[in-house]
C-alpha cells in the first residue's frame, strides 16, 4: 500500500474519530442539562417546603390574620414576621420561575395567581408590594399586580379564604 493511500485511510479514521467524539460530547453536555434542570426543580421544591414550613409557624398565622382583620393591632414584631414572609414567598416565586422555564413545567403564573390571592389578601401585604415592587422581577410583579387589582380586600380570615377556595374551583 503506497503512503498516499494510507495517509487518505488516516484522515478517514481520524475525521471519523472526531465525529464520534463530537457525538460524545454533544451526549454528556445533554445529560449535564439533565441533571441540571432536575436540581433546579428539586432546589424550587425544596423552598416550597421550607416556605410552608414557615407558614406553619404559630405566631406568622396570627400575624397574617391581624393584618386582614385588624391592621392597626399589628406589632412592630408582626410587621417584621410579615415583611420577612412576603419577601421570602416572592423569592421563592422568582427561582420557581427560574426553575420552571428552565424544565418546562406548567407556567408558574397560574399557581403564583391562586396563591397570590391569598398572600396578598391583606392591605397591608399589598402596600408591602407597592413599596418593594422595584426589585421584585417583572414577570412576578406583573403576576401580584394582577392579582391584586382583580381580588377585593377581606376584611375577614374566612373571607381571604373564600376568595383563595374560589379561584381553585
Amino acid at each position: 500500500m503506497n503512503t498516499k493511500k494510507l495517509n487518505e485511510w488516516l484522515q478517514i479514521v481520524a475525521s471519523l474519530g472526531v465525529l464520534v467524539g463530537l457525538l460524545i460530547v454533544a451526549y454528556e453536555v445533554r445529560q449535564t442539562t439533565y441533571v441540571a434542570k432536575a436540581e433546579h426543580a428539586r432546589a424550587a421544591y425544596s423552598m416550597w417546603i421550607d416556605l410552608s414550613g414557615i407558614e406553619l409557624e404559630a405566631d406568622l398565622d396570627s400575624a397574617i390574620i391581624t393584618a386582614i382583620e385588624d391592621p392597626e393591632q399589628l406589632t412592630s414584631r408582626d410587621k417584621f414576621k410579615i415583611n420577612s414572609w412576603l419577601t421570602a414567598v416572592v423569592s421563592v416565586y422568582d427561582y420557581s420561575a427560574l426553575a420552571s422555564d428552565l424544565a418546562d413545567y406548567l407556567p408558574l403564573a397560574v399557581i403564583q395567581e391562586e396563591d397570590a390571592q391569598l398572600y396578598f389578601a391583606s392591605e397591608y401585604a399589598r402596600l408591602w408590594f407597592e413599596t418593594n415592587k422595584r426589585w421584585i422581577t417583572p414577570p412576578t410583579a406583573e403576576v401580584i399586580s394582577r392579582v391584586i387589582e382583580k381580588t377585593p380586600v377581606p376584611t375577614t380570615w374566612d373571607e381571604a379564604i373564600g376568595i383563595h377556595s374560589d379561584a381553585d374551583n
